[in-house]
């Protein structure tokens, strides 16, 4: 009861000092145009690619220089602003709050000195976004009494059931690939599993992979080799196709990433990114 009482404490004290942060940029386009730069797409997947960033609320306000006429303007800086809105959606698949045109603005007398210069810094649109910091969040808030890092958990020296879950416990990656930290001590792991599926032929199983403590805006994390949001699929079938190469017959085994679905509470990030086998049929 102590120790469920102190974890609430915690709780309450990060809720109430944990600080929203406020993050503006601006993405500038050509003349008449509503398309996303090169640039400009680079200047955005640097901020929304941060997986330790958990966005809260995005803004977007459109604008335009002073050329053309008005009406023309107010749906041009929509266009841009509708560019952004759908840029983010499909990549990142953040949802924007509001989305505005704004229209032209007009050159000031100072600016009018500099004309082409300062039509070009108002051919833009104006992105405002609340964040927190997801990482240092999500390990504060672990509950620092000792715990069974694998309570739940299987493994084959015991009896096992349908649904049983056995977790491998030596093969973690290296972050944000398939890639294992210590290849001889997975390859040691896995070989004891090639041997005990190889010796009961009659079970079937899942291979499910999982990532965790990534920003909301994310269902899964990215693998860096592929470019893809995808990085708790390409975990599990890395394992499944190791079975596959070490004879296992691959009907015998279904693979799924779940992204961040099923976080496991109160356990260090690295035993969150994990790869889980699921007893199907026995």
């Amino acid at each position: 009861m102590r120790s469920l009482l102190n974890g609430i404490l915690l709780l309450c004290g990060l809720l109430a000092f944990s600080q929203k942060q406020h993050q503006q940029i601006t993405v500038y386009f050509d003349s008449d145009l509503s398309t996303l730069k090169v640039s400009e797409i680079q200047k955005l997947q640097s901020f929304f690619s941060d997986q330790n960033q958990a966005v809260l609320a995005v803004a977007i306000v459109g604008y335009c220089d002073d050329i053309g006429s008005n009406e023309d303007n107010l749906v041009l800086s929509m266009k841009r602003a509708k560019a952004i809105e759908n840029y983010l959606n499909t990549t990142f698949d953040i949802n924007a709050v509001t989305v505005t045109a704004k229209g032209e603005i007009a050159l000031s007398k100072t600016e009018i000195l500099n004309s082409e210069m300062a039509r070009k810094m108002n051919r833009k649109t104006v992105i405002d976004i609340d964040y927190m910091d997801s990482k240092s969040i999500a390990e504060t808030t672990l509950v620092k009494d000792p715990i069974d890092q694998y309570e739940g958990y299987k493994t084959i020296a015991d009896p096992l059931a349908i649904g049983d879950k056995i977790i491998l416990r030596h093969i973690l990656f290296i972050g944000g690939r398939t890639i294992f930290e210590d290849q001889e001590e997975a390859d040691a792991e896995l070989e004891t599993l090639v041997a005990y599926f190889a010796k009961n032929p009659n079970i079937q199983f899942a291979i499910n992979g999982h990532v965790c403590c990534i920003t909301n805006s994310f269902w899964d994390a990215r693998d860096l080799d592929t470019g893809k949001n995808n990085l708790s699929e390409t975990r599990a079938k890395k394992i499944f196709d190791y079975f596959v190469a070490k004879g296992i017959d691959p009907f015998r085994m279904e693979h799924k990433g779940y992204g961040r679905k099923f976080p496991r509470e109160n356990v260090s990030e690295q035993l969150n990114k994990r790869v889980e086998i699921v007893i199907l049929k026995i």
